[in-house]
């Protein structure tokens, strides 16, 4: 009886799991066949990937390159779209973060500043911006939420992300009711959001250049004065945890200010946290 009893709830075991791979391979189904309808109304080339949970699919936007990634298709409205893509120019870009009605920043972005958004800004729900470029964030913030707020309604999506980190911008909807019209909204979304971004970028997070300095045989009246001697260099201590050389371990100096770093450091922080500057490149430096 005790061994009927256990292969009677082994075998209802194996149907239950047997229910949920049909029911993933279904909504896996339904989920390819959206893609290739994507695919095939988007302008530009197109080339639909296939994998189990996470069909995927990148096509060529505005002269971008784009990749729309599905999560959790078995879980209906539970799941999420995520479409990435390259910036024109990374390495002229902060980090940045929109995310609207999300319970809790990522991580590795919660120690960027938050920002307070111009209060012109009407928004239904919890918006939370963050940035090292204040600037970048209004720009961006100004010129699209109109059109992030069309996507979200259009998706019914329960929340929203925007995240610009390491020369990539990505757009995520959380718990969307996906179509064929809102996919391909979404890719032309976050390709103008890359270009918005990419435009706001420019100059926002630089110092104003320095006037030039005349030179003797110019014509001035004046004599050139003798530049200032430069302060006595201090010691070096790393830009994230305040570290000195005195251990082991690979050295990086930001592209743009030059701040150093625990190479470690700088990967951990995923961008200069010098105020103003956010760059994502930096190079190897001997301290």
């Amino acid at each position: 009886m005790i061994e009927w009893v256990v292969l009677g709830a082994a075998a209802l075991g194996a149907g239950g799991y047997a229910v949920r791979l049909l029911t993933r391979g279904r909504a896996h189904n339904r989920w390819s066949t959206l893609l290739v309808e994507v695919a095939q109304a988007i302008e530009g080339r197109a080339s639909p990937a296939s994998r189990f949970d996470n069909p995927e699919l990148r096509a060529e936007v505005d002269g971008l390159t784009l990749t729309l990634r599905l999560y959790d298709v078995h879980k209906g409205a539970g799941g999420r779209a995520e479409v990435q893509v390259r910036l024109p120019d990374p390495d002229d870009t902060s980090r940045l973060y929109l995310g609207w009605d999300v319970a809790e920043t990522p991580p590795d972005l919660a120690h960027v500043p938050e920002v307070p958004y111009p209060t012109t800004l009407r928004v239904q729900g919890v918006l939370t911006a963050r940035a090292d470029d204040p600037v970048l964030a209004t720009r961006v913030l100004e010129s699209s939420l109109l059109e992030l707020t069309d996507v979200r309604r259009e998706a019914n999506a329960k929340q929203v992300e925007v995240v610009v980190r390491g020369g990539y911008l990505t757009l995520v909807l959380h718990g969307l009711e996906p179509t064929t019209q809102l996919l391909v909204r979404a890719l032309k979304t976050t390709a103008a959001l890359a270009h918005r971004v990419g435009s706001a970028a420019k100059g926002t997070a630089l110092p104003a250049p320095a006037d030039p300095v005349p030179t003797q045989g110019s014509g001035d009246s004046e004599p050139v004065p003798a530049p200032e001697p430069l302060p006595e260099a201090g010691p070096v201590t790393c830009g994230l945890c305040g570290g000195t050389p005195s251990g082991s371990g690979a050295w990086v100096r930001c592209r743009r200010c030059r701040t150093p770093y625990h190479a470690e450091c700088f990967q951990q922080a995923t961008a200069c946290l010098e105020e103003g500057c956010g760059s994502v490149r930096a190079d190897p430096f001997e301290p």
